[in-house]
């Protein structure tokens, strides 16, 4: 959650897992779905108490199109605004990228 000029929130879940996933491909739909999982829980609460006007609700996608991701653009921002979210993706997915470089 950022607001602009008052820093930012983020969620970040810890999944252990006995496997590492081999493929960028399910990783990247992984977590795009677990980003949708998030918001679909949290942002009609949200929405209860803020001026809908006021905010756009943005999920942030590790992909873009310099990357080994480029091919996947188009299915996970149809996942994203299939769902009614807005999707934004590198260069503009800056909070995806910071958390991202944290985390990983």
């Amino acid at each position: 959650i950022h607001r602009a000029g008052r820093g930012a929130r983020y969620f970040w879940k810890k999944v252990k897992k006995d496997v590492k996933v081999p493929v960028l491909r399910d990783k990247i739909y992984t977590e795009t779905a677990m980003s949708l999982e998030v918001a679909q829980d949290m942002v009609p609460d949200i929405r209860k108490k803020i001026t809908p006007a006021k905010y756009d609700f943005e999920i942030h996608i590790d992909v873009g199109p310099l990357g080994p991701t480029r091919d996947m653009i188009r299915e996970v921002v149809g996942m994203v605004n299939g769902n009614g979210f807005t999707a934004k993706t590198k260069p503009d997915s800056w909070g995806a990228s910071s958390v991202a470089d944290k985390h990983t």
